[in-house]
């Protein structure tokens, strides 16, 4: 069967044709994801949610031109961010896991540490991501208590799940638990949407997507069933390979990521993230990756100009590396 792949990074949104009978990738593009939103606020990390439909949908329909054989529309999700919705209008902008609004410094101390002690260590620990300023539950609850909107009616939607629940036609409002562990509102070890996180962040107003299983079609586009968003770290270390039981696997994107699989769910000094087939990963986040190595590439690049007093190319420098 030839699938269409996405991937929705930070700075690329990626496509691909593929056929899963021979692991062929027979064709690929991107395109630039959306730039941030310029606001007053430099702790805030918001994108236009409709460009960002736009972007997607401009590069499956330059795919489905191509061929039409296609059997499925697959997503891989930059994770921890949410899009709130009144149908499928957009009332809020994407707001991404680089989002630091909850940990801004506050007389009172951050809605960041605030949050987590009106949670406590269980809630946290459950969660199935590291707690951080740029998860959902912490970036909505920061909003809300700042600059509240009425919630009623409102839809609640991982970046994957509203892509979908638009191109659907409003027929799915669903998500993967990958994605769903990694907003902070979800239950990982039971796979569920957890009820007393939700009511105390305040966001019990709002309609939460079903948690479904990866194989399950949503609806489809422009007759191409959808399949759920998957985490984009859980869809790398799954498309690592079959043996993966004795392994380590090392994902380098904007940032570094360090994991193992472990059957079940285990409780671990370090972050334990939702996997497939009643698997887990134990995952050690924050390791240097593309962001650290473009701030190198930016101090080599100023010190040559200000050594020799001559233009120096960041494509030459990654040439030379």
């Amino acid at each position: 069967m030839k699938i269409i792949a996405l991937d929705i990074g930070s700075s690329f949104t990626k496509s691909a044709i593929m056929d899963t009978a021979s692991g062929a990738l027979l064709s690929k593009t991107r395109m630039p994801t959306p730039a941030r939103l310029d606001t007053d606020d430099p702790t805030r990390f918001e994108v236009d949610a409709d460009l960002i439909y736009d972007t997607v949908t401009q590069l499956i329909d330059a795919q489905l031109a191509q061929t039409r054989e296609i059997g499925g529309i697959f997503f891989s999700i930059q994770m921890h961010g949410y899009i709130l919705s009144r149908g499928l209008e957009a009332v809020t902008p994407y707001v991404s896991w680089q989002d630091a609004y909850a940990d801004k410094p506050r007389p009172e101390g951050s809605h960041l540490a605030r949050l987590q002690q009106l949670l406590g260590p269980d809630a946290v620990a459950s969660m199935g991501t590291r707690y951080k300023s740029g998860i959902a539950a912490c970036s909505l609850y920061a909003r809300q208590q700042q600059h509240p909107i009425a919630l009623e009616g409102l839809r609640f939607h991982t970046l994957g799940g509203y892509l979908i629940y638009r191109m659907s036609g409003g027929k799915a409002h669903a998500c993967h638990l990958t994605s769903a562990a990694a907003t902070g509102f979800a239950d990982a070890p039971r796979g569920v949407w957890n009820a007393r996180t939700i009511r105390l962040t305040g966001c019990d107003a709002l309609t939460f997507p079903a948690i479904v299983p990866a194989d399950r079609p949503l609806g489809s586009y422009r007759g191409v069933p959808l399949y759920c968003d998957i985490g984009d770290h859980q869809a790398s270390v799954y498309g690592a390979g079959d043996d993966l039981a004795s392994a380590a696997i090392i994902t380098i994107g904007t940032a570094g990521i360090v994991c193992a699989v472990a059957p079940g769910f285990v409780h671990a000094d370090m972050e334990v993230r939702p996997f497939f087939d009643e698997h887990c990963l134990m995952t050690i986040t924050r390791q240097p990756g593309g962001r650290v190595v473009d701030v190198i590439i930016d101090l080599i690049q100023d010190a040559v100009c200000t050594v020799t007093d001559a233009p120096c190319q960041r494509q030459e420098i990654w040439r030379r590396l």
